[in-house]
C-alpha cells in the first residue's frame, strides 16, 4: 500500500486560523498570561471544525468519527478519522503553518503507531 501524504496550506482558512491562534495567544497582557485555554482546546476549537471538509476534499473521506490524539512539543496536532467508506486516516496539522498531512491508519499500524488512541 502506498503512503499518501499531502502538504497543503489551507489558504485563507489557514491564515484566518493562524491569526485567531495568534490573537488568542497574545490577546492578554504579559502580566496575566492566558492559562484558561490550553493548546489542546485551541486545536480542537480552531482546526477540528475544518477537518471533515478537508478530509472530504483531499481523501474523499466522509468523516463518521473524529478522535483528537495529541499536540506534540513542536506544535503539531494529531487526529484519527473514520470514513464512511470504512477507511481510517491519521491527520496531522502543523500549528504554525496550517499544513496538513494524511496517513492511512493501516500504514501507521505497520509502523506500530495506533490510530484512535491518545499518544503518550
Amino acid at each position: 500500500m502506498m503512503m499518501k501524504t499531502y502538504a497543503r496550506i489551507w489558504g485563507s482558512a489557514g491564515t484566518a486560523l493562524l491569526t485567531a491562534t495568534f490573537s488568542i495567544s497574545c490577546g492578554q497582557s504579559e502580566a496575566t498570561p492566558n492559562t484558561s485555554v490550553s493548546v489542546e482546546d485551541r486545536a480542537q476549537k480552531l482546526y477540528e471544525p475544518l477537518l471533515p471538509g478537508q478530509l472530504q476534499k483531499e481523501e474523499q473521506c466522509k468523516v463518521t468519527r473524529l478522535f483528537y490524539q495529541v499536540t506534540d512539543h513542536k506544535g503539531e496536532f494529531f487526529w484519527s478519522a473514520d470514513c464512511q467508506s470504512g477507511k481510517s486516516v491519521m491527520v496531522s496539522v502543523n500549528g504554525n503553518t496550517g499544513q496538513t498531512r494524511f496517513l492511512d491508519c493501516s500504514v501507521a499500524a505497520a509502523a506500530k503507531v495506533k490510530c484512535f488512541e491518545k499518544f503518550r
